[in-house]
């Protein structure tokens, strides 16, 4: 593996590797190592995603990447791969969802990709399914696809209380590769806006229940303000109304009660700002929320206020204490380079 890795690294080679068809092969190998064994079919899938890793540095050059990029047999049996049914899905799924975020990262790198490639039109396509593995609660209609296993319902204790049911690595993966696939360069919410619409919903959700969870604040507000950012104005409309995400912001500051999640709400309600600012319909329909728009003249005005840094230059007296702007001026004090003097004893 570490000669392939110098000949994927090498740039020069990349050409002779498509000739060869290292990917065919590379993914060809992961289906027959399924059946193998689960730690082949794990080396198989970590080769496949250190190869893609090794072409970013090539990929405005190089054939690896365009196969990758245009091959639909490619996307379709790692597709196949990552979602079928087995006792291995769960695994099947953590290594597809990280060999399908270095795709969407080359995407992304790459400048001149104008037409969508496949595997995002392949992706997209699956994004109910990806959906059903977020949800915490029953579809609410039998066209939602149901969650493609039972996650584990157990509860866990922490210094901030129960939290039931764990979020798990798993879901945490999901959610952070919605934010690559929003984030890829290609607009795919007006492309499938249907498929994308009930995104919003599950993602406030899990926002208000696992409110100490910091890690997947982050991941979720980043996908949240991928949604208000390129949706067009009626979708945005539909989202806020559906989830009623005003009311419930709102809510969540009024309540006195010491959260962890009230940090990423506030920027929720910048971006609610934003929108309305942006946007003459989304305004009309902020300003038809009285509790909204009285929450944003009082309460929210004073969170923001309180946000914003104070610049204050005060003059400290030198205390001999070497710090940054030292370090990294090339001019260094005379006095900190003295030889200590020599006495005899």
């Amino acid at each position: 593996m570490d000669l392939l890795y110098k000949f994927v690294d090498a740039g020069l080679t990349h050409q002779w590797l498509y000739e060869e068809n290292l990917l065919k092969l590379l993914v060809d190998g992961l289906a027959e190592a399924r059946k193998s064994s689960p730690l082949r079919r794990t080396c198989f899938a970590q080769v496949i995603s250190d190869v893609l890793h090794f072409c970013c540095r090539w990929v405005s050059n190089s054939m690896l990447v365009s196969e990758a990029m245009e091959s639909e047999p490619f996307a379709s049996m790692l597709l196949d791969y990552t979602i079928s049914d087995g006792e291995d899905r769960e695994s099947r799924l953590k290594e597809g969802l990280n060999i399908f975020s270095i795709m969407l990262q080359l995407f992304s790198a790459e400048a001149s990709q104008e037409e969508e490639p496949p595997f995002i039109r392949l992706l997209c396509d699956n994004v109910p399914f990806f959906l059903s593995i977020l949800r915490l609660t029953p579809p609410p209609s039998d066209q939602t696809p149901a969650a493609p296993f039972s996650f584990n319902s157990n509860s866990f204790t922490s210094s901030a209380g129960v939290i039931a049911p764990m979020f798990g690595t798993l879901r945490l993966q999901v959610s952070d590769f919605f934010c690559s696939l929003i984030f890829c360069g290609f607009p795919v919410l007006q492309a499938y806006p249907t498929q994308f619409f009930d995104l919003f919903g599950v993602c406030i959700d899990l926002l208000f229940t696992y409110k100490w969870n910091n890690i997947l604040h982050n991941v979720l507000t980043k996908v949240l303000s991928g949604l208000f950012e390129c949706s067009g104005d009626e979708m945005l409309i539909k989202m806020l109304d559906s989830t009623r995400l005003l009311e419930r912001l709102v809510a969540a500051f009024n309540d006195e009660s010491p959260t962890g999640n009230k940090g990423h709400l506030l920027l929720l309600c910048q971006e609610a700002l934003r929108a309305s600012q942006l946007s003459t319909k989304v305004a009309e329909y902020t300003y038809n929320t009285p509790v909204w728009e009285e929450f944003v003249a009082g309460r929210l005005n004073e969170l923001l206020a309180e946000q914003e840094p104070q610049q204050r230059f005060e003059e400290t007296e030198d205390d001999g204490f070497i710090g940054y702007d030292d370090i990294v001026n090339s001019q260094w004090p005379e006095e900190h380079f003295d030889e200590p003097e020599l006495t005899e004893t």
